[in-house]
Formats: C-alpha cells, structure tokens, sequence
C-alpha cells in the first residue's frame, strides 16, 4: 500500500511537471516576435521630439528633396484619424496599417492586429489640409504658386530660358530656396475654418488562424523588399487615381510601401495580398487594390440584330447661285 502511495505521488508530481513544462514553452513562443523575411527597415536609434511629427521617419535619408514636404505633412492625415506614429518604435504588437485613397475616393484606413482588423472610414469632411490662397499676401501667393509646382527650384531641368529666370527670382528672394519657408507657407494657406473632419470606427474580431493567413500573404507577396514607393507605369499615368499604402510594425523592423493603381504588375501580389486584408475588413464591395479579368466568367452579351431599311430616294436639288455683295470699283 505504502509503494502504491509512493508511486502515485511521483507520477502525480511528472505530470505537474510537464504540465509546467509545457506551459512554459508556451509562453515563450507566444512571447516571439514572428520572423518576416529580410528586408524593411531599422527603427531610428535616436529620436528627437520634432522627429514624432515625422511618420515615415525610417525613409527620410532616402526620399528625395522634391517629395519630402509630402512626406512630411503625411502626418496629418493620421492625426485626423486618431493613428499613432509607427515608423517611430515598435508599439508592443505586430501591426499592419493600410491606408488606402486617392482622387474622388473616400479615405479609409484598415488596421490589422492579432485578434482584430479596425476599420476607419471618412464620413464628412477631408483628412488633409484645406488650402485657402486668400489667406497669403500677393507676394506670398507668387512664392506659393511657384514652389507648389516647381520645389526644389534650385533643382528644375527643363527650359534654359526658364532656368535663367528662376535662376534671378532665387537671387531677389533667397528664401525660395529654403524648405522652412515653403512650410510656413502651406501652414499659412491652410483654411482652419474648412468642413471639420469625422468619421467611423468598426472593429471585427477575428481568429489567430485567419491573422497568420493574412500575415502570410504579405509576407510572401514581396513585400519586405519592395521600395518604399512604386512609380506608375507611363502609359498608365493618370492625374487622380486611387492607391495605397501599407506600413507594418514588428518588433524589430518597420516597413512601408506605397503603390497606386497604376503601378501595373509592379508590386501586384502585394495588392492581391492587401485586397484579403480588405475583405475580412467588410470593406471589398468599394475598395478594389488590383483588378483581374475574371475570363471564367459566363458571356451575357446578346447579339441585336437591326433589319436592313428601305431609303427613300432622294434627289438633289439645284445649286442656287449666291449673288456676291456689291463691290465698289
């Protein structure tokens, strides 16, 4: 009896063992981050308060100087929405953000998190800066209108006549040149007074499964190697049209790609990828990333046939002779 106890207590105290044993695996594995493919980008090691503004901070080295103001006004649009910076530090979960607009399309934003996809929709108003050119001075306007298309101008190449005359206007007014002054300006023609910005938030939970399959599908579509912006196609440039952006949070990198529409085949498995993201977020039915000839599809198209008409002849009538205005010899 007493070697029927003793035995007992040991298997008892294996099985508890294991148990913990088991359990602690557990928490360690949960507490890894996932490994992504190489690629992305490193977090800045030192960050300065000013730098919080900057929501692509990882980039900025490599964004060249006519596209850097656009970069960094970025921010706006996700301080409208109530986002925090990723490109920042790692936030203490995975995340991937997809912001999605552009042209007569209604900005959204499509968060994804292990255990839930937040969706963000615009309902009234623009989360970018209304500009009121009313608000600058004549010469204010003129330095506007010039560095709105024309910035960096110490950069343009074109026209030598042109460049001569943009040449002289940064010799009259040297602070052309100057990036904080071109700011001041857009802060300046911003309308505070526009239609206020709303919009709503849903949240749908989803399983751990389905996380890991969207997860994947990024992960394989290329996207950790890609460049941080796609260019479009020059037969397929249009002036408004609709696209993307994808950032990802992960404890050890971040990444960031955007692709409009017209990027072609550039960059295509990442839309496919990020066109699931947008259907467990209930959002398919007005946001389509990529669009693929369904040849599968059952032709509809009916032949209409016109019957032939008979023409009632027709017979020319005779020229009438126009009769010249008098001359005066």
């Amino acid at each position: 009896m007493r070697t029927f106890l003793f035995a007992t207590i040991i298997l008892w105290r294996a099985g508890l063992l294991s148990a913990c044993l088991v359990w602690g695996c557990f928490l360690v594995s949960c507490s890894r981050s996932r490994q992504h493919p190489h690629g992305g980008y490193a977090y800045p090691e030192l960050v300065r308060d000013t730098d919080t503004d900057y929501y692509f901070l990882p980039i900025r080295k490599f964004v060249p100087r006519k596209d850097s103001l656009l970069y960094v006004n970025g921010n706006y649009e996700y301080r409208m929405f109530h986002e925090p910076n990723l490109s920042v530090r790692y936030i203490g979960q995975d995340e991937y953000r997809l912001d999605y607009g552009g042209g007569l399309f209604y900005p959204t934003i499509i968060v994804l998190t292990p255990g839930t996809i937040v969706v963000k929709h615009e309902t009234k108003g623009l989360p970018y800066p209304q500009e009121n050119e009313n608000l600058l001075d004549s010469l204010e306007r003129f330095h506007y209108h010039i560095l709105r298309y024309r910035y960096p101008l110490d950069e343009y190449v074109g026209s030598p006549k042109r460049k001569r005359y943009f040449d002289s206007l940064i010799k009259i007014y040297p602070q052309l040149l100057s990036p904080t002054y071109y700011q001041h300006l857009l802060k300046k023609a911003t309308d505070s007074h526009a239609e206020p910005f709303t919009y709503y938030e849903r949240t749908y939970p989803i399983t751990d499964s389905l996380y890991l399959y969207l997860v994947n599908l990024i992960d394989s579509s290329g996207y950790w190697t890609l460049p941080y912006t796609l260019d479009c196609k020059p037969e397929n440039t249009v002036m408004d049209g609709d696209g993307f952006t994808l950032e990802a949070n992960t404890r050890d990198r971040y990444n960031v790609v955007s692709r409009p529409r017209c990027a072609a085949d550039s960059g295509l498995a990442l839309s496919k990828a990020c066109q699931q993201l947008v259907k467990y977020a209930h959002m398919d039915d007005s946001i389509h990333l990529c669009h693929v000839p369904d040849f599968s599809a059952e032709d509809t198209t009916k032949i209409i046939l016109v019957q032939n008409v008979q023409l009632e002849g027709v017979s020319e009538h005779p020229r009438q002779k126009l009769s010249r205005p008098y001359k005066p010899r």
